[in-house]
């Protein structure tokens, strides 16, 4: 009787298994890197981020580069219900892979827009509400 396929089969799985809590956990740190660093910031007129754009593409390429992993360490084990089905994820995962790709592009090169002029009071009578029509000073 021969005892290689089970042994394939459960240094397989428990290789799967590992990968699979590696790529889950490195997920989890990058997101939470990644947005903690984007709250914690200054949020409106933060300048552009270098740093902020190449965690989001970590986070991107672990997103994808993941299950592409775990399915070669599959195939190499010749576990084709396992390749298959993180392929399939990885296939899924390619959409949201390139809007997160696009969202730290624009983190890494920022659009710049046009000054703003800076406010000046009016040079004509306003009248304020609450307050007569007339204008102070005539």
């Amino acid at each position: 009787m021969d005892d290689v396929p089970v042994r394939r089969m459960v240094w397989g799985g428990l290789a799967v298994a590992g990968l699979t809590s590696v790529w889950l956990a490195a997920l989890v740190v990058l997101a939470l890197t990644y947005f903690t660093r984007l709250i914690l910031g200054p949020n409106e007129n933060r300048p552009p981020d270098p740093e902020l754009g190449w965690l989001g593409f970590s986070a991107v390429a672990v997103l994808v580069g993941g299950p592409l992993v775990i399915a070669l360490a599959a195939w190499v084990m010749r576990l084709n219900g396992v390749r298959r089905a993180y392929l399939a994820i990885a296939v899924v995962l390619v959409l949201p892979a390139i809007y997160g790709s696009w969202l730290s592009w624009n983190d890494m090169h920022p659009r710049h827009a046009e000054p703003s002029t800076p406010w000046t009071p009016p040079t004509h009578c306003v009248a304020y509400s609450g307050g007569s029509n007339n204008c102070p000073g005539g």
